[in-house]
């Protein structure tokens, strides 16, 4: 029989109630509950569980430009969400700040219950070590999308960042925001333990492997603007996996194929159905869809492009006569495809967290940068030419860098829509792109609010104002700026 860990998790980080101190009969907790490698193992695979990103793609899709107001669409994201409305109350940040924290509590308390095992030399010994590596590792991520999302300056060391937590806190513990520097510090320790000791064995995409620890230093030496650094993890992965193409790259979709994913987090029952944030039933026209594809992505697309193919769903109505229609929103149908169904269930599919096409995106930011805008467009064009079928776009030509990161933020836009990358796209990218959120007018009439500055505060989140209230070590001059 399985032994699996009782964990315990209020709704804030450090949050103190009485309740949680009693100790129940039988109650089965760490220190009995992982005894040896076998226990470690069993308890990892709940790590794992405890991976998200969902909450960052609805961020990235809804908050910004990637959909529209579906035809089927009662009200929901009307007068919050969709209106570009952000405080410390928001769901999207207690969504990523509580999911994460989550996933650092149950990596530490597996990391502290293996320091009571002994393996025995050999393979059990290795098997440890992997088990402690892909922990640490997990670790790391959610440390990382932490300081992705609320610190006040990722590219700045001396900036306010997280809580920084290597430890199982008791509920009378309190932590102060760490620097972006010192997180990113424990970060790389973990990574280099990880790197160090992780199986090579580790090949399937739903487990962290040595490609994911390499991808993982790129998106985050790319996200610090240390692009040599950044270009040289991603050449790596490049250099050994192929972008898919276009057969392979609609199967990717429907779960039938890893082709070019490096990591991704298996969904296999009801409660992990992605698309049920932009559909209530289905992605058919009797699915009651209240977010669309947004019209200003959709222009974007080309029929010869597979990505047309993989976001619009195949009874998706296309009317001509958009531009001059007024009742758009019954005759003009963008249904969101990119997550069709796996597993026999509508809605639901595996995250995508790195694939291999992010890999030619950082590695042109790179080259950018440094002013090798010809070498960018060559980059940028071997995923166009993986991605068409046929009437591949000419090589483009930039005359200035702003061009080339305007191209750049674009083809990032069709490439990783519904993954959760817009939103962090938007505002590392657009103010060199001189872009910003960008939707048609007949997505945002009823409201008349259609962008914000891309240098607006709210492309950082706040913290959570439960975190704030329960936490003696921060108050609201700890809160990001603006909020």
């Amino acid at each position: 029989m399985k032994k699996i860990l009782i964990f315990i998790i209020g709704i804030s980080l450090f949050s103190c109630q009485d309740a949680i101190d009693i100790e129940q009969a039988g109650e089965l907790t760490e220190d009995v509950a992982i005894e040896n490698v076998t226990d470690m193992q069993n308890n990892l695979n709940f790590v794992y569980s405890a991976v998200n990103n969902s909450t960052q793609i609805s961020l990235s899709s809804i908050w910004t430009d990637e959909v529209g107001i579906g035809f089927a669409n009662g009200g929901q994201g009307l007068d919050g969400d969709y209106l570009f409305q952000m405080n410390a109350g928001s769901n999207f940040a207690s969504g990523i700040w509580n999911s994460s924290y989550d996933l650092i509590n149950f990596a530490n308390r597996l990391i502290k219950s293996s320091e009571s095992i002994s393996p025995e030399e050999g393979e059990e010994e290795q098997a440890y070590l992997n088990i402690l590596a892909q922990a640490r590792a997990l670790r790391a991520w959610a440390h990382f999308q932490l300081l992705t999302y609320f610190s006040e300056d990722i590219t700045d060391d001396n900036s306010a960042g997280v809580l920084l937590v290597d430890f199982v806190p008791k509920t009378n513990d309190n932590l102060p925001r760490s620097s972006t520097g010192e997180v990113f510090d424990f970060i790389i320790k973990d990574l280099d333990f990880a790197e160090t000791n992780l199986s090579e064995t580790m090949t399937n995409p739903i487990y962290l492997s040595q490609d994911f620890i390499t991808a993982f230093r790129a998106r985050m030496a790319l996200y610090r603007e240390n692009y040599t650094e950044a270009q040289g993890y991603a050449q790596q992965l490049i250099d050994q996996i192929p972008l898919s193409q276009p057969s392979t790259y609609r199967d990717i979709w429907r779960d039938e194929a890893a082709g070019e994913v490096i990591f991704k987090l298996e969904r296999t029952t009801n409660d992990g159905r992605i698309a049920s944030l932009w559909q209530s039933v289905s992605n058919r026209i009797d699915g009651s869809s209240f977010y669309e594809v947004g019209r200003a992505l959709f222009n974007l697309l080309d029929e010869n492009d597979v990505r047309y193919d993989v976001l619009i769903g195949d009874e998706s109505i296309v009317d001509p006569t958009y531009f001059a229609s007024n009742n758009y929103l019954e005759s003009d149908i963008l249904l969101i495809n990119k997550y069709p169904g796996s597993e026999g269930l509508n809605r639901l599919n595996d995250l995508k967290i790195f694939r291999v096409s992010e890999m030619y995106f950082i590695k042109a930011e790179a080259q950018i940068n440094n002013e090798n805008l010809s070498e960018a467009a060559s980059t940028i064009q071997e995923i166009r030419e993986a991605r068409y079928t046929s009437n591949t776009p000419s090589l483009p030509s930039y005359s200035n860098s702003t061009e080339a990161w305007a191209d750049l933020l674009e083809e990032r836009r069709i490439e990783l829509a519904f993954e959760g990358h817009r939103y962090i796209d938007l505002r590392r990218i657009g103010p060199k792109a001189n872009v910003t959120v960008d939707r048609d007018p007949k997505d945002c009439d009823f409201s008349g609010i259609c962008s914000i500055p891309n240098n607006d505060y709210r492309f950082i989140l706040p913290i959570p104002a439960t975190e704030i209230q329960a936490n003696d070590e921060l108050s609201q001059d700890d809160q990001n700026p603006g909020y």
